[in-house]
Parts: C-alpha cells; sequence; structure tokens
C-alpha cells in the first residue's frame, strides 16, 4: 500500500512539475520519495537542481535541500560529498536535528541517513 501511494504521489508531482517546472514543493517532495525507495540517481538530480538554484530559499529550506542531498549521495556511495553537505546543512543551521543525527550516522560509517 505504501508503494502504491509513492507510485500516486510520483505521478502527481511529476504532473506538477510539467506545468510548473520550478514548484519547490513538487520537485523537494518528488526527490524526498526518490531516496525513501532508494532511487538515488533521481534524487540526487532533482537536489542538485534544487541546490544549485539561484532561486532565494528561506534557510531552513536550503538547509533541509543540503541533508536530503546528502542522503542521497551517500546512497551513491558518494560518502564524502554526503558529509560536506550534512556539514553545510549544520553551518547555515546549527540546530537542524536531522542533519547532526545523519552526520553523527555515516561519520561511524553506520546504515543510511534519514532524510525530512
Amino acid at each position: 500500500e505504501k508503494m502504491e501511494r509513492f507510485d500516486e504521489a510520483i505521478q502527481n508531482y511529476e504532473i506538477a512539475l510539467r506545468v510548473k517546472p520550478y514548484y519547490l514543493p513538487a520537485k523537494f517532495n518528488l526527490a524526498w520519495i526518490w531516496v525513501q525507495t532508494q532511487k538515488y540517481p533521481e534524487a540526487d538530480e532533482l537536489l542538485t537542481e534544487l541546490e544549485d538554484d539561484k532561486i532565494s530559499y528561506s534557510i531552513t529550506t536550503q538547509a533541509k535541500i543540503l541533508n536530503n542531498r546528502g542522503c542521497a549521495l551517500w546512497g551513491l556511495g558518494r560518502q564524502e560529498e554526503a558529509l560536506a553537505r550534512f556539514q553545510a546543512a549544520l553551518k547555515i543551521v546549527p540546530d537542524f536535528n536531522e542533519a547532526r543525527k545523519n552526520l553523527t550516522l555515516t561519520a561511524g560509517e553506520k546504515p543510511a541517513p534519514a532524510v525530512i
């Protein structure tokens, strides 16, 4: 049932992005689903676009993008880049618990980090 819900959400987010390609909630949430379903290349592609985007996102949103990109990179086996994203997220939002938890987990080479 969870995968069916993900499939439905994926379809809806993809439709939204065809209509409005820069719609942050659709792009961010679709990337989150890709990480949850271990489709790391797809997640990394969207999160890279968001990270490189010149649109002025809130500090919190920027930190969430960095954290989730770290998760995608970790899933792709690019640990050093993942650690750098978690550290960058903490640099701009020092009390960002998910990024701190992910940094702690990945520093010890534990299982994959969690997205928010």
